[in-house]
This record gives C-alpha cells, sequence and structure tokens, in this order.
C-alpha cells in the first residue's frame, strides 16, 4: 500500500498515502467538506465500521413528479401542440433533481475509529473504485494496523517503533510530558540498543 486513491462522481474524492514510520497522509474532499492530516497507525482502531443510509423520500417524490410529467412530455406526438412539452418541464426537472438528491445523500461509508475516543478518523466510500480493489486495500490496512502493535516476534527496532508511536501519542493527550516521554523513550532505547528510531514529538 503506497497510495490508495477513490473518486466518486457527485460526492468528491479520498486518498491514502503511506508515509513510512506507521504514518499515513489521509486526504478527504467529500461534498464540500475538505480535509487533510497526516495519522499515525497507532492511533487506529483495526476494528472498522460501514454505515449505509438512503434517503428514499427523494426517490419516492421524483417518481410523482416524472410520472405527472410523461404524459405531458408524450401529448405534442398526439394532438402536434408543442405547449404541453413546457408545460412537462414544471414536473420533470425537478424530479431529476430529486433523483441527483437521492445520489448524493447515499451514504455508503467505512469508518476506522479511534482507538483513544471511538471518533471517526477515516472515512472510505465503500467497494470504490471497485469491489476487489476496495477489499485488497482494506485488508492490507488493517494488516499495517496490527502489524504497528507489540508482536513478541518482532525484532528491538520494530518494537522500538511501537514504544515511540506509543509515547508520541500518550504527550499528544498529554498523560506525559515531554521531558518524561523522553526519558522513557532514551530508556527503553537503551536497553533495546538496535534502533536509530527518533521521538519526533520531543523538541
Amino acid at each position: 500500500m503506497n497510495i490508495f486513491k477513490q473518486k466518486k462522481f457527485g460526492q468528491g474524492k479520498i486518498e491514502i498515502e503511506q508515509l513510512g514510520g506507521g504514518k499515513i497522509r489521509y486526504f478527504s474532499s467529500v461534498i464540500g467538506n475538505r480535509r487533510e492530516e497526516i495519522i499515525s497507525l497507532f492511533d487506529l482502531d483495526s476494528k472498522y465500521q460501514i454505515y449505509f443510509k438512503r434517503h428514499y423520500r427523494y426517490l419516492v417524490v421524483g417518481i410523482v413528479f416524472v410520472l405527472f410529467g410523461f404524459p405531458f412530455l408524450f401529448s405534442p406526438i398526439i394532438n402536434n401542440d408543442i405547449a404541453p412539452n413546457l408545460v412537462s418541464l414544471i414536473f420533470i426537472i425537478p424530479g431529476f433533481y430529486c433523483f441527483w438528491m437521492f445520489y448524493i445523500k447515499t451514504i455508503n461509508y467505512l469508518f476506522f475509529r479511534s482507538r483513544a475516543n471511538g471518533a471517526a478518523v477515516i472515512t472510505l466510500f465503500v467497494n470504490v473504485p471497485s469491489q476487489e480493489k476496495f477489499r485488497e486495500f482494506i485488508d492490507c490496512f488493517v494488516e499495517e494496523i496490527e502489524k504497528i502493535r507489540v508482536n513478541p516476534e518482532a525484532n528491538s527496532s520494530q518494537k522500538l517503533e511501537v514504544y515511540k508511536n506509543a509515547l508520541e501519542f500518550l504527550i499528544f493527550e498529554e498523560v506525559l510530558t515531554e521531558e518524561e516521554g523522553l526519558n522513557i523513550f532514551e530508556r527503553t532505547k537503551k536497553k533495546l540498543q538496535s534502533s536509530t528510531a527518533v521521538l519526533h514529538s520531543i523538541k
């Protein structure tokens, strides 16, 4: 997984780029809301959620408008009169507008949430660009999240990377001060003695 791109007509686009060091760049521009940030995989829960909702009232109203408009649309063919065509637009244009609203307001998202507070951190369109590519990305992404946890079989460098991410998270949440985090990090690093990792949260 280097970069994963999604684009959905009328709804927006989403990008996830792997930066290394257990971090990703997340970009989202969905229905007027634009967001871009760097996210640590350590902060994410590997268990995702799918949310699906349709606003059927737009579909029903659209069908009603179109059904009322079609008789006026075909009347000129029978009566050789163009006036009903203009009347049909009064119904058909709002009808297609309702169909458009039904499409863009249909919600089919997958969420990855924060391990700390359960807030939605990453939002993705389900099965975009295709079901196969989407499924492949999700499986890979979940694997990357789970790899950032401490693995008993991980080498010293991998373990220190996990500890580093954990300390950065605790400093960000103000559970630890920068000085406390640095002291813990240096003690752990001396114990493992096999990594050049840097605790970026500490200046």
